[in-house]
Order: C-alpha cells, then sequence, then structure tokens
C-alpha cells in the first residue's frame, strides 16, 4: 500500500492530542498477533464497527496503529455535552453564519485542559 493511505488523522495534534480520530486509516490497521493486548493507558483493543479491517486480527480484533486504541464508546467520568445552540435554521453553500453554543460536564469527574469546538460535515469514503 502506498505511504499516503496510513496517515493517521488525530484527534488534535496541534494541542498534543494524538489519540485517532473517526475515520483514521489508521483504525484497525495494525498487525494485533504483533500489538499488546491493551493500549498505552490499558484500554483494550476494540474493533470499531464502522472501520473498515485492514490489519491482522487476532481473535476477532484488530489493533490500532499508534499508542492509543481508538474506543469511542469508552468508559469515562467526563461527558461533554452541547446545550443551547443558536444559530440560523438554514443556510447557503459558503455562506457565514455564526452559530453558538455552550459545552457543559455531566460526568461525574471534571473537564480539564483546552479543547477546540468544530463543525464540519465529515463522512468515511
Amino acid at each position: 500500500m502506498a505511504t499516503s493511505q496510513w496517515i493517521p488523522i488525530f484527534k488534535d495534534a496541534a494541542a498534543g492530542n494524538f489519540r485517532l480520530d473517526y475515520c483514521s486509516p489508521c483504525i484497525d490497521a495494525a498487525d494485533t498477533t504483533a500489538a499488546p493486548p491493551a493500549d498505552f493507558m490499558g484500554a483494550p483493543r476494540y474493533d470499531d464497527p464502522r472501520t473498515p479491517n485492514s490489519g491482522v486480527a487476532s481473535a476477532g480484533l484488530y489493533a490500532d496503529m499508534g499508542a492509543y486504541e481508538f474506543v469511542e464508546t469508552a468508559d469515562s467520568d467526563v461527558d461533554l455535552v452541547v446545550r443551547n445552540i443558536v444559530g440560523p435554521g438554514r443556510g447557503r453553500g459558503w455562506q457565514t453564519a455564526t452559530i453558538q453554543w455552550e459545552i457543559a460536564n455531566i460526568g461525574s469527574g471534571t473537564a480539564v485542559g483546552p479543547w477546540r469546538d468544530a463543525i464540519s460535515p465529515r463522512t468515511c469514503a
């Protein structure tokens, strides 16, 4: 395979968050037989059902490339939700729109550190 097919999509590399993001070609792409049973943080291997499996499986699981396993449904004591969305009901392509929203943590843990919000249509090709 060409090298460009394995360029990872990270959550926020500019801020030092090198966890794989949804649609990254590095999800389920490693050789699971050569990978440890858990990632750097102790999360077990997980086969993301929306990602094509391109790696080598072991016991039906596919490891991700990199130190962190992509587990979108992993347990967390931080649960950020969007509240109070304000914006236009409709828009036209390439037209500027102002949208405001509030983020709230409804989890039992404390959300710390910076994060970035973005609105964009995303589909995996």
